[in-house]
């Protein structure tokens, strides 16, 4: 006699299927949790190895411009560049003689018919050229006080016209011997600009370039990257008294 069973039985390939399935489902779940860990973590160190890197590429350009400054006081008898411009562009100016970028195109592998506003590979920090447009936007501050004590200082560049001021002395008008400069591996000449500086406001950009640190060069030629809290005026100074 064959008696049959109160309860259901479902066919055993139902069951393995349907286990199968669920076992697929929380394994997919548990793959795509992994995976947002993984990019919440690795995202962010890509993103900071990347500045990274730009700005190492930034330092590279800075170094380039600065050897182009300190090749031509060689050339010209220890004195430097100018009257240059506090603002300086890293595309050529050209006929501007108070931008550093025509004054030293000899110097920066210029093309000989390069057309005005070119941008110079060999200046230029690549993340500006990349976020910003690069003829209208400054790229460097050329510090041009350089304190022995407060009320004591020289301004190496010198001073051009668009950055003359009544009471100024003759003097400015001529750019400072290399020598001039007391503590060179201490006193920076070029850095990344930004708002942050509090020395110019037009055509400058808001944030510094790579968040919490500016590339400087400095006249013996070494480039650092420096906080933003960094005295680019020692001894007790300031940008333009």
């Amino acid at each position: 006699m064959i008696t049959q069973s109160p309860f259901p039985v479902r066919p055993l390939s139902s069951q393995v299927s349907r286990a199968v399935l669920g076992f697929t489902l929380v394994e997919l779940l548990t793959v795509i949790a992994i995976i947002g860990i993984l990019a919440a973590i690795l995202i962010p160190t890509a993103q900071r190895v990347r500045r990274t890197a730009q700005q190492a590429a930034g330092r590279s350009n800075l170094r380039q411009f600065q050897a182009a400054v300190l090749l031509y006081a060689t050339d010209y008898r220890d004195s430097l560049p100018g009257p240059a411009a506090r603002i300086q562009y890293a595309v050529l100016r050209k006929n501007n003689n108070a931008q550093l970028s025509w004054v030293l195109r000899d110097y920066l592998a210029v093309p000989v018919n390069a057309p005005t506003n070119m941008v110079l590979p060999t200046i230029m920090p690549p993340l500006l050229s990349a976020k910003y447009p690069p003829a209208t936007t400054v790229a460097y501050f050329a510090v041009n006080n350089i304190y022995y004590s407060k009320n004591n200082f020289i301004k190496p560049w010198g001073v051009p016209t668009d950055d003359w001021k009544d009471g100024y002395p003759e003097s400015y008008k001529i750019p400072q011997k290399l020598a001039s400069i007391p503590d060179p591996s201490r006193h920076v000449a070029l850095i990344d600009m930004d708002l942050g500086l509090g020395v110019a406001t037009n055509n400058v950009i808001a944030e510094p370039l790579y968040g919490n640190s500016r590339n400087a060069a400095f006249w013996d030629g070494h480039v650092e990257t420096l906080p933003l809290s960094f005295n680019l005026f020692p001894n007790n100074g300031k940008d333009d008294p």
